[in-house]
């Protein structure tokens, strides 16, 4: 059985449960809120630049609390309607003037969820921003924070500020020993799972405890620390040790007198799996135990480090480390499986991951939600192939289903299967609902020019560039279209400013097509000119382009330097079966 968060998010088709295991992380953090009429706030409403794409983690939000008014922010202009208690505003999450708006307007927010930019200094920015206006016993959190160990998004294996990682695991140590600082000293207790990190902002009158976790529920659903320890009753949470299950106790307390890193590292090891290690007392930034908490507290997204960083030094406990909590009476650490694979490098045979993955299945057999099914339709198809995903998409075809996804899913297989005319309906319907859509473009022209409908081809590429006339793919699609309709001097001089117009890794693309084109026209000498320049580019560029020149030489009867330039495309693409089967049929000359 998965909790009601997860199959919510299932149905709704948001990631963070399938590609992440965020949900079932949530539901233990916001259970005891679902039916309050709380404010949720969600930075970040997904779908890229698309304005009619995202909000399915909005909607997951707003079924799972049925009471509450949900509000999303993202830079992008989104055109979603997600019903009366979900608005959805346009800004910044680092503009603090914005910022202030949307509280104003909505707030204050009992729940705050950065799923931005993943920039690490927009996380620790915005926190700074927003942790003020969470209400007293509101909970904010920061997913995503994998990102705190990619260089691209401002991340570093060292962490160096900004960063969010770092940042929080400063609060997480300092919290009970910061009282000056409003965005430490508020805190009154800190969780830390795969990916997310979740704040929970102190009270009056009510007391963050370890007593008060709920961590327990996931070794037995009728216990709590509470019903454990009452008070500071040491008897009972020694009768509490007494709970055995195989390989040792599931529930050990280590007092303050015995927190040496070595006896906490031991009884970790020797602990039952699910297993829950209580460190008793207010545990600061100068305790014994601080340096190990907090490489675990990093080390719980091992998973990310090791991608970005493959000789890094890991514990060999990390991947036990399923959750961290800090109250001001003490930290727990949860015992369980935490090798949860992850999205950048997904593994569906993972245990859990394929046990996530069945859940899914399980969850859609009856379900006829478009959002659901196209996501686990592209989850499928980008992990097994687009044959794998034939019977899903299918079942959206049933459900009459008109995303931008469906389209991509249905048009793609189509190709995939050569069913060109089919494909050529899909796209065509796509682009009646998104008129002079660059991918959707460039899939019927594909498909007609593979149908010899090059006159429908030109007139579609051609509305489409009405509307962006300098789009790069749009323009070389153009010079394809009037090449292979003869008219050679239109497409050179469009390749050309294709590649006037083009930088850094979008250049080579450009330079491939007028070197064809130029090839195809007979201007041999400038063809071997553009493959010159791109000799000095990215290795399959130049070996696209040595593989031309080889043809040029071998047309000019130049056997020696066709051999020559494809032995230098093979170099850059030794896989390529087409590079070695021209290879044998020079040399066999």
């Amino acid at each position: 059985m998965i909790d009601p968060l997860s199959k919510l998010a299932i149905r709704h088709g948001t990631d963070k449960f399938g590609y992440h295991d965020y949900t079932p992380n949530y539901h233990k953090l916001f259970q005891h809120l679902r039916d309050q009429p709380i404010k949720l706030l969600e930075i970040g409403v997904g779908g890229y630049q698309d304005a009619d794409r995202g909000g399915q983690s909005l909607a997951t939000w707003r079924d799972y609390f049925p009471n509450a008014e949900i509000t999303g922010i993202d830079i992008q202009k989104k055109t979603l309607d997600l019903g009366d208690r979900v608005k959805i505003f346009q800004g910044s999450q680092v503009d603090p003037e914005f910022l202030k708006q949307v509280v104003a307007e909505r707030g204050p927010f009992d729940i705050i969820i950065d799923d931005g930019s993943h920039q690490n200094a927009h996380v620790v920015e915005s926190f700074g921003y927003l942790w003020p206006d969470l209400v007293p016993g509101g909970i904010y959190v920061a997913e995503d924070v994998q990102t705190a160990f990619m260089p691209r998004f401002g991340g570093s294996l060292t962490l160096e500020h900004p960063n969010s990682v770092g940042y929080f695991a400063d609060v997480f140590l300092r919290m009970g020993h910061a009282a000056g600082d409003p965005l430490v000293g508020d805190v009154g207790g800190v969780e830390r799972f795969h990916n997310i990190i979740a704040l929970h902002k102190t009270a009056p009158g009510r007391a963050n405890s370890c007593a008060g976790s709920n961590v327990l529920h996931w070794i037995d659903g009728d216990r709590t620390l509470a019903t454990i320890k009452s008070g500071a009753d040491r008897a009972t949470w020694g009768a509490a040790k007494t709970a055995k299950k195989p390989g040792g106790a599931n529930i050990i307390v280590i007092g303050p007198e015995s927190q040496d890193e070595k006896t906490v590292i031991d009884a970790f090891h020797g602990m039952a799996v699910p297993g829950v290690l209580v460190l008793e007392g207010n545990i600061g930034p100068e305790h014994p135990l601080a340096a190990v908490l907090e490489r675990s507290w990093v080390q719980v997204d091992h998973r990310e480090m090791k991608i970005q960083y493959p000789n890094a030094d890991i514990s060999d406990f990390a991947m036990w480390i399923y959750a961290l909590e800090k109250h001001p009476d003490g930290v727990i650490l949860y015992k369980a499986p935490n090798d949860y694979p992850s999205n950048f490098a997904f593994d569906p045979e993972q245990p859990q991951a394929k046990a996530a993955m069945a859940a899914i299945e399980a969850e859609l057999a009856d379900c006829d939600e478009e959002n659901g099914l196209v996501q686990y339709a592209g989850m499928v198809t980008t992990l097994f192939g687009r044959e794998a995903a034939a019977p899903w998409v299918a079942r959206l075809d049933k459900v009459n289903a008109t995303s931008r996804t469906y389209y991509q899913l249905a048009g793609g297989l189509a190709q995939r299967e050569r069913r060109f005319e089919d494909a050529a309906n899909l796209f065509r319907k796509a682009l009646a609902a998104f008129p002079a859509d660059q991918q959707f473009t460039l899939g019927l022209c594909t498909v007609l020019m593979a149908l010899g409908e090059f006159d429908e081809a030109a007139d579609a590429v051609f509305e489409a560039r009405e509307e962006q006339p300098r789009n790069l793919p749009l323009m070389l699609m153009d010079a394809r279209i009037k090449g292979r309709m003869g008219d050679y001097g239109g497409a050179i001089a469009i390749a050309s400013e294709a590649v006037d117009l083009s930088t850094g890794n979008r250049k080579p693309p450009a330079q491939i097509a007028l070197a064809e084109l130029l090839e195809a026209d007979g201007q041999i000498d400038e063809a071997r000119r553009v493959i010159a320049d791109l000799a000095e580019g990215p290795a399959n560029f130049a070996a696209r382009g040595f593989r031309l020149l080889s043809k040029i030489e071998a047309a000019a009867g130049n056997t020696e330097a066709a051999i020559v330039a494809v032995d230098k495309a093979l170099e850059g693409n030794p896989q390529s079966g087409e590079y070695k089967k021209w290879r044998g049929q020079l040399a066999a000359e």
